[in-house]
């Protein structure tokens, strides 16, 4: 069953030369509990079309539908709805550089109207999954790049969205950072969010559980491929409904 689908998506962006193409009718699904990657080189559409999943920027052609629903036919009302089912995680971390690391990690809850109380725990408990010091006083510019990248990944998951969002996460950090932010991914899926990891690193195929390789080439959707991981995951949700019914 998907959990997110693209329709025909098309999105240009005014340059200079004239339009220029980010997405060219892209169409794609990606079923529960799946490991997605988004391939290609720089400029290939790979952030764009996360930002589009993410309602930061609207396509000019077609939909895009997380857990049945189009996300840009959501009223303003509707906001929560995203803030639920979507997480996102960046190169760049996106964190606010002079708060605490419990203070970023709360804010996707605070925006949401979660009370005070439950804002202090579930932030610490996501902390904690992530090794780090839910109690730590100082700004998240005084921590590490990898540290940095940890509370980026708490904070989008403390809402506990079935589905994760990263854009090169790994971009900026040296190898043995990368992959502990690989291991914490794979530790994510492993007990079933949907994770999409947007990367041109062609290591990371071998390294994470692949199900489907998404690849993108100059706004073009040139390869979808799934693995065998893909069957046993479907095998183990239609056994979970086949359950559920008769229960």
């Amino acid at each position: 069953m998907s959990i997110l689908e693209l329709i025909d998506v098309r999105k240009t962006f005014a340059a200079r030369e004239g339009a220029q193409v980010a997405l060219d009718g892209v169409s794609m699904s990606v079923e529960r509990g799946e490991f997605a990657l988004l391939m290609g080189p720089s400029g290939a559409g790979k952030s764009t079309m996360l930002k589009l999943i993410l309602a930061l920027e609207r396509p000019d052609e077609g939909s895009i539908k997380v857990a049945d629903r189009d996300v840009h036919r959501l009223t303003a009302d509707s906001v929560p709805f995203l803030r639920r089912n979507l997480g996102a995680v960046f190169q760049d971390f996106r964190l606010l550089s002079e708060a605490t690391p419990q203070e970023n990690v709360g804010l996707p809850l605070r925006v949401v109207g979660v009370g005070t109380n439950e804002v202090r725990e579930r932030s610490r408990e996501v902390l904690l999954r992530m090794h780090l010091d839910p109690d730590l006083k100082r700004p998240v510019k005084t921590l590490s790049g990898g540290e940095q990248q940890r509370v980026a990944l708490a904070r989008a998951l403390v809402t506990d969205p079935p589905v994760l969002l990263a854009d090169e996460p790994t971009g900026n950090l040296d190898p043995d950072l990368s992959r502990d932010i690989l291991d914490h991914l794979v530790e994510i899926q492993s007990r079933g969010t949907t994770v999409m990891l947007a990367t041109h690193d062609p290591v990371v195929p071998s390294y994470v559980p692949v199900t489907r390789i998404l690849h993108l080439d100059h706004g073009l959707l040139v390869r979808n491929e799934v693995t065998p991981r893909l069957r046993a995951i479907s095998d183990r949700h239609d056994a979970a409904a086949a359950a559920a019914e008769v229960a």
